[in-house]
C-alpha cells in the first residue's frame, strides 16, 4: 500500500502538515468548509426523505430512485468524512488521519466515490434514453430489480477501477492542498490520468443520449402536417394505414416530468465540470507557476461546494422534491414544537 511522503516545503516536526496559510485564510477556509459540509448533509437527507416518503418516486418501476440514492451515497461520503478532515486540519494545524496507509485509503474512497457518482450520470441518462426511445423494451427488460443490479456493477467498477491507484504511490498528502488525494508530483500517474478519462467519458456518453432524446422531444414538437406509414405519433402508436399492418408503440411521450430530470442531470454534470475545472487547471499549472496554498484551499472548497448543492439543483427544478423538502421540514417543525 502507498505509504506518505510530505510535499510541503515547510520543515515541520508533525506528520501530515501542510504548507503555512495566513490565520486569516484558515478561519475563513474553515468555516466555509464546515457551513458547506453542513448544508450538504442537511439536503442529502432532504433528498433521502423525499425518494423515500413520495408515493410516485416508491412505486416507480424504473430506475431513477436507486441510482439517486447513489448520488446521495457519493455526496454523503465528502460531507461526513472527506471535508471534515479538511475542516480538522485547518483547525489542528495537520491532518487527522493515522498513518500513509490511512491517508492513501482516504484518497482512494474519493476517487471511487467520484468514479461513482459520474457512472451513475452516465446511467440515467441511459435509462432515461431508453424509456423514451425504446419504451417497448424498456417495459420489457428494466425493472427495479434490475436497476439494482446495474447500481450493483457500478459500485464494484468504481471500487476495482482506481484500485491500483492505492498500491502504485499516487495517493497520499498533498501538503499544498492540505487533503488526501492525489500527490503533489502525480498529476500524471494513474490516478490522475483516471480521473481525467472518467470525466472526459462521462462527458460523452451522457451527452450522446441526452441528445437523442432532446432530438426526439423537439421533433415531436415540431410534427405538423401528413404522416407517413409506420411514423410514432407523439402518443407512442403509429398511424395504421389500410392494409398496413399494426406497429406496436416504440417511442415513449417526452412528458415534461422527463424533460425536467433530463435537465436536473445536466445542471448537475455543468455544476461538476465548472466546479472541478479550476482544480484540474490548478494542478496542470503548479509545476510551472507558484501557487499559493490560500488558492489551493478555495480550489478544494469549490470542490466541497459541487457536492452540496445538488439537491438545491432537484429542488429549484422538480416541483416533487420541493414538495417533499416541504413535508421534511414540517414534520421537524412539529416535533420541536411538540
Amino acid at each position: 500500500m502507498a505509504t506518505f511522503s510530505n510535499n510541503s516545503s515547510v520543515t515541520t516536526a508533525r506528520p501530515f502538515t501542510g504548507d503555512e496559510m495566513s490565520q486569516t485564510a484558515v478561519w475563513i477556509l474553515g468555516f466555509v468548509h464546515g457551513l458547506t459540509a453542513a448544508n450538504g448533509i442537511v439536503g442529502s437527507g432532504l433528498i433521502l426523505y423525499t425518494l423515500l416518503t413520495d408515493q410516485q418516486y416508491r412505486q416507480m418501476a424504473n430506475t431513477y430512485t436507486v441510482y439517486m440514492v447513489n448520488l446521495v451515497i457519493t455526496d454523503l461520503y465528502f460531507e461526513t468524512y472527506f471535508f471534515p478532515l479538511l475542516i480538522l486540519d485547518y483547525s489542528l494545524g495537520h491532518h487527522p488521519v493515522v498513518n500513509g496507509s490511512h491517508c492513501a485509503v482516504t484518497a482512494y474512497l474519493a476517487l471511487t466515490a467520484y468514479c461513482v457518482f459520474l457512472s451513475t450520470l452516465v446511467a440515467i441518462s441511459v435509462d432515461r434514453y431508453v424509456c423514451i426511445c425504446h419504451y417497448v423494451n424498456y417495459r420489457v427488460y428494466c425493472s427495479r430489480k434490475r436497476s439494482t443490479y446495474v447500481s450493483l456493477a457500478i459500485w464494484i467498477m468504481g471500487i476495482l477501477i482506481p484500485l491500483p491507484a492505492v498500491f502504485d504511490g499516487s495517493l497520499g498528502f498533498d501538503a499544498r492542498a492540505h487533503c488526501c488525494f492525489i500527490r503533489d508530483s502525480d498529476s500524471q500517474s494513474y490516478s490522475g490520468r483516471l480521473l481525467s478519462f472518467m470525466v472526459l467519458t462521462v462527458l460523452f456518453s451522457a451527452s450522446v443520449p441526452n441528445f437523442q432524446i432532446y432530438r426526439i422531444h423537439r421533433n415531436s414538437r415540431r410534427r405538423v402536417g401528413v404522416w407517413q406509414p409506420g411514423q410514432c405519433q407523439s402518443n407512442g402508436t403509429s398511424i395504421q394505414h389500410e392494409g398496413e399492418r399494426h406497429t406496436p408503440p416504440r417511442l415513449k411521450v417526452v412528458s415534461a416530468s422527463d424533460i425536467i430530470l433530463l435537465r436536473s442531470l445536466i445542471v448537475v454534470f455543468v455544476c461538476l465540470l465548472v466546479f472541478l475545472a479550476p482544480a484540474v487547471v490548478v494542478r496542470a499549472m503548479r509545476k510551472s507557476v507558484d501557487i499559493s496554498p490560500e488558492v489551493y484551499g478555495v480550489v478544494t472548497w469549490l470542490l466541497s461546494v459541487n457536492s452540496s448543492i445538488n439537491w438545491i439543483i432537484y429542488g429549484l427544478m422538480n416541483g416533487r422534491f420541493r414538495n417533499g423538502y416541504r413535508r421534511a421540514l414540517n414534520k421537524c417543525k412539529s416535533c420541536l414544537v411538540g
